[in-house]
């Protein structure tokens, strides 16, 4: 089993990327995916520090992904943080079902400050 710091799951391929390379740079082991499905699919061998989770994405929504990675041993626990944009939160229904979870560590508006996103992997990770 490999441990990574962060779980990156976003289907726009340059923000993915940037956020990527933002979180390697400040010394994180990060594994990307495009979408939710190969994400939960890949969770178990990669048994993250936390998780960084878009909500609209191909195959399976932000919520569905979140329920399946609660119901993992490796990823139950695990810090969950959601972006999305504005747009996203106020109207679909797996951001509505998201907000009333009580694991999700917090919701950010994309893009992110990548300073922003550094700080709070760090915390996250640090209160483990």
């Amino acid at each position: 089993m490999k441990q990574v710091d962060v779980m990156l799951i976003e289907d726009d391929p340059d923000l993915l990327e940037g956020m990527q390379l933002t979180l390697e740079c400040a010394g994180f082991s990060v594994a990307a995916f495009t979408d939710g499905l190969t994400a939960v699919e890949q969770a178990e061998n990669l048994s993250p520090a936390c998780v960084i989770l878009d909500i609209i994405l191909p195959h399976w929504d932000g919520y569905e992904v979140y329920r399946s990675l609660r119901m993992k041993i490796n990823t139950a626990a695990v810090p969950v943080v959601v972006l999305t944009s504005l747009l996203q939160l106020e109207g679909h229904p797996a951001a509505d079902l998201l907000r009333k979870e009580k694991g999700i560590a917090a919701f950010f508006e994309k893009p992110i400050d990548p300073e922003l996103l550094v700080e709070t992997v760090r915390g996250m990770i640090q209160k483990q």
